[in-house]
Order: structure tokens, then C-alpha cells, then sequence
């Protein structure tokens, strides 16, 4: 038996070879059943295979067990990602939020906080959280030239002039 890598299994979920990739993932997972970067790279072959109700357990794990921070954020938008998959909208919504309580800029974990928001239905709070990220991030010149205007209307969606 081959001893499986990281690198293997990366490889194998870029050419899309989820199954195998998930295999190789158990392997190293028996090796270290503790270290969290492998249960964060096992949910992923989860999520890759539709099999979202296995990941959270390695989401969980590798949040609540010390994931380096460069891969923190994608670990939270991964597990809320799949509970929102699962239509557990209101543990999606705690996972993006508690996410942004470490990650306030973090523009990947508000526009999916966005489509939870959508799903529960507060179209007000997801159409600010969208407006937020577009304000911010957006490169196209005709958003920018009315910036102001769309962060006003962002916290008065319901306004009607009144001429």
C-alpha cells in the first residue's frame, strides 16, 4: 500500500477524482486523527462528492481543534455552506456569523451569510450584506460612481421620496 500526501490528494480533487481523493484522506486521517487541516481537507472531499452531512463533523472538528487561521475562514464558509445545503439555514447562519465575529472583512463569509439570509427569509438583512460587498469590492466604475448613493440606500431600502 502507498503511503498517501497531501499534495496526492489535492491533485486528485483538482482532476476531480473525489473518490479516490476522499480514500487517500482516510488514510492520512488514520495516521493523525487530530490534526484538523486533514479533517478540514476531508470535508472538502465530502462537499466534492454531495455527501454534505459527513463533512460537518470534519468542519466542526477542524474549527473547534486549532485550523491554522489562513484556512479558517474557508473552513467556516465550507461548514455553513453545507448546513445551508442541508437546509439547516439557522446553523448556517450561526456558523457565517461566528465566522465574521473573526473574520469581519471577510467578504466570502457575508455574501453566504447573504444567501442564508435569503433562505430565512430577511431579504432586507441579505440585500444589506450584498450591498455591503458590492460597495466594497467591486472594480466596475459605474458601481463606484454611485457608492455613496447605493450605501445610503443600503440602510434605507424601504425609503420613498416624498416630490
Amino acid at each position: 500500500m502507498t503511503h498517501a500526501t497531501l499534495e496526492q490528494v489535492t491533485a486528485l480533487r483538482q482532476s476531480k477524482q473525489y473518490e479516490q481523493a476522499k480514500q487517500m484522506m482516510r488514510e492520512l486521517l488514520e495516521t493523525d486523527r487530530t490534526n484538523p487541516y486533514y479533517h478540514f481537507q476531508m470535508a472538502w472531499c465530502f462537499d466534492n462528492l454531495g455527501e454534505e452531512q459527513a463533512a460537518v463533523p470534519h468542519y466542526v472538528f477542524a474549527i473547534n481543534n486549532g485550523l491554522d487561521a489562513q484556512f479558517l475562514t474557508d473552513a467556516y464558509i465550507g461548514l455553513g455552506s453545507t448546513y445551508r445545503a442541508l437546509g439547516q439555514y439557522a446553523a448556517a447562519r450561526d456558523t457565517f456569523t461566528e465566522g465574521l465575529a473573526r473574520f469581519p472583512d471577510s467578504t466570502g463569509l457575508k455574501t453566504f451569510l447573504a444567501l442564508t439570509l435569503f433562505n430565512l427569509k430577511q431579504h432586507e438583512e441579505a440585500m444589506q450584506q450584498l450591498l455591503d460587498v458590492i460597495t466594497t469590492m467591486t472594480p466596475d466604475s459605474d458601481v463606484h460612481a454611485y457608492r455613496q448613493a447605493l450605501r445610503y440606500y443600503r440602510d434605507h431600502l424601504h425609503d420613498v421620496s416624498e416630490t
